[in-house]
């Protein structure tokens, strides 16, 4: 059993982690292209919780060149996601670089998404994300997810951002705090644009040459290949 804020989640009921083999997602749906394309664009420079949906550049702030893979930027943001969410964790047993910390806070973005879904009363597919892992210079990985609501008509988008902001455990991630000038708590945005947001979750320093490591939901390759038909079809597969 799990337990936050005076509710119990009973562990048996937890979707599994997913198993599914991430390496073909990045060139899966619609553009024919075996080897990384690039475009560039500025991001904002050591900003841990940047305000994305803001896109005005006239802050006070500094921009940094990145790379973002075309085909894969491309893919990713056909989905309609509605949350993006920051995950800096604050203990070395989940940030290290070592395969050990890798496992235990891939672990705890399975078990939030999990214990978010059961309180929430929605099937094990209802939410699906995509997690992408940056390290800073100090060798500390934190996440960026994207989220998404398969059905926002049974719960509601910011019924399901509040109820996520619910289990995040401030003992294991950065909490940061809400600013008077914030419209939402900066670690968990809703999302306003979707292909920048995509963009920033991407972004690679110009000159690594390997791909940033990702991971998903269960199933969300299915969920994919299924959204994109609805999209073209205009009829519900779900």
């Amino acid at each position: 059993m799990i337990q936050s804020h005076n509710q119990t989640i009973d562990m048996e009921q937890l979707a599994p982690l997913s198993t599914e083999s991430s390496d073909d997602f990045r060139y899966l749906p619609t553009v024919n292209q075996t080897t990384p394309e690039y475009f560039y664009d500025t991001f904002p420079e050591g900003e841990t919780f940047p305000n994305l949906q803001n896109t005005s550049k006239s802050l006070d702030i500094s921009w940094i060149n990145r790379k973002v893979d075309k085909a894969f930027q491309h893919s990713l943001s056909k989905v309609d996601w509605q949350l993006f969410l920051t995950l800096k964790f604050l203990k070395k047993s989940f940030n290290s670089l070592r395969p050990k910390a890798t496992w235990e806070r891939k672990r705890y973005v399975w078990w939030v998404m999990s214990a978010l879904r059961l309180s929430l009363g929605l099937s094990r597919n209802d939410i699906q994300y995509f997690c992408t892992e940056e390290s800073n210079e100090n060798g500390e990985a934190h996440y960026h997810i994207l989220i998404h609501c398969v059905y926002p008509h049974k719960v509601s988008v910011q019924a399901t951002r509040s109820m996520l902001l619910h289990w995040l455990d401030p003992w294991i991630v950065t909490i940061p705090k809400k600013e008077k000038k914030d419209l939402e708590e900066p670690h968990l945005q809703t999302i306003r644009d979707v292909s920048r947001t995509v963009s920033y979750v991407l972004k690679l320093p110009l000159d690594q040459q390997e791909p940033k490591p990702f991971f998903h939901s269960f199933k969300f390759v299915r969920f994919y290949q299924r959204y994109l038909r609805w999209k073209n079809n205009s009829s519900n597969p779900f």
